[in-house]
């Protein structure tokens, strides 16, 4: 072999080490760029900017990063909730599973995909398009990209409906505390009409109905036959203590007073004021209370008595609570 020959192979052999040295500097510097815009997402996690960033930075990476197990394991979680979920509250504990998936690996596809499935039966519309975008961002040649693109259509369009039925919502609770009953149960059954799954329309019409022909305890209890099943529709769609209140309420008013205390106590062991008509503690106070008022007709005065204390604790005030409580005092030898 001449020199020349010898020379050629040898620079041949210097270019190749040289381009592969190159190479790896360039997905070391890649790895590098990631790792610094993982560590400003955890910071600000809901930077929608910075993850669209880092969807189309991985989707030029020579070498795709691993996957986290954290990510996988939030995966998992994510997917076993949401075959489990059967109440909008289960979709979200599902969506808070597969919300950790998309924070460990943000440029993952399938995790907003799932993230937006959950997210759009939890009925979060506005959180599930922003999912299903990033998917179309992570994986904009994926077989179903038209089908998500028409599903985002849908729900764009729900979310305008959706605010309708809120709009007609507050609407009937303006009317009813304006002492027009007839007008606001219309406007709540409008509401319904625009989202059947509203379960506060299905709430402020049952107070609506509670109260339709007055507030003395014979007008109440007129009206509870009619307000009992949307309570139950309210509670089934998640609107939890209230709901469960004036059901029991109402059971109360038609002399069940076990089935009463039952409904009570069940709303109080899930204890979530979804949409807090009466305000965190006040709704505890009222539910104490009316717990209560139970538990002296079924002759319990225990626990009747300690139910008092604990609305007067969350901040009931009333002149006959304290006269009931005082009666109990005497009665236990207080």
């Amino acid at each position: 072999m001449n020199g020349k020959r010898l020379g050629l192979l040898v620079l041949s052999s210097l270019v190749i080490v040289l381009a592969a040295s190159f190479c790896l500097a360039a997905v070391d510097n890649e790895q590098q760029q990631l790792d610094q815009y993982l560590s400003d997402l955890k910071k600000n996690p809901f930077d929608t900017a910075l993850r669209e960033k880092i969807i189309n930075h991985v989707r030029t990476m020579k070498k795709a990063p691993a996957i986290p197990e954290a990510a996988e394991r939030a995966m998992a979680r994510g997917k076993i909730a949401f075959e489990r979920a059967k109440s909008r509250d289960g979709f979200g504990e599902a969506a808070a599973e597969l919300r950790k998936a998309t924070d460990e690996a943000p440029w993952l596809a399938i995790a907003y995909y799932n993230l937006g499935l959950a997210r759009e039966n939890a009925e979060d519309f506005a959180n599930a398009i922003a999912s299903f975008k990033l998917y179309l961002l992570a994986a904009p040649a994926a077989k179903d990209a038209q089908a998500v693109k028409t599903r985002i259509y849908g729900l764009e369009y729900k979310i305008e409906q959706k605010q309708k039925a809120v709009t007609l919502c507050d609407e009937c609770d303006r009317l009813n505390k304006a002492g027009r009953p007839n007008e606001a149960v219309t406007a709540c059954r409008e509401a319904i009409k625009f989202d059947p799954n509203f379960a506060e329309a299905h709430y402020n019409l049952g107070v609506v109905l509670r109260s339709m022909y007055g507030t003395t305890d014979a007008q109440v209890t007129r009206g509870c036959p009619d307000a009992m099943p949307e309570f139950q529709e309210a509670i089934r769609l998640g609107y939890t203590l209230n709901a469960y209140t004036l059901l029991g309420n109402c059971h109360f008013y038609l002399n069940d007073y076990i089935k009463a205390k039952n409904v009570i106590e069940e709303g109080m062991t899930k204890d979530q004021l979804t949409f807090g008509f009466f305000g965190d503690t006040s709704g505890r106070s009222y539910a104490h209370c009316q717990l209560a008022n139970a538990y002296y007709k079924l002759g319990e005065r225990e626990k009747a008595l300690t139910n008092y204390l604990k609305a007067k604790e969350f901040g009931m005030v009333d002149p006959l609570l304290d006269n009931r409580i005082n009666e109990l005092r005497r009665a236990l030898g207080r």
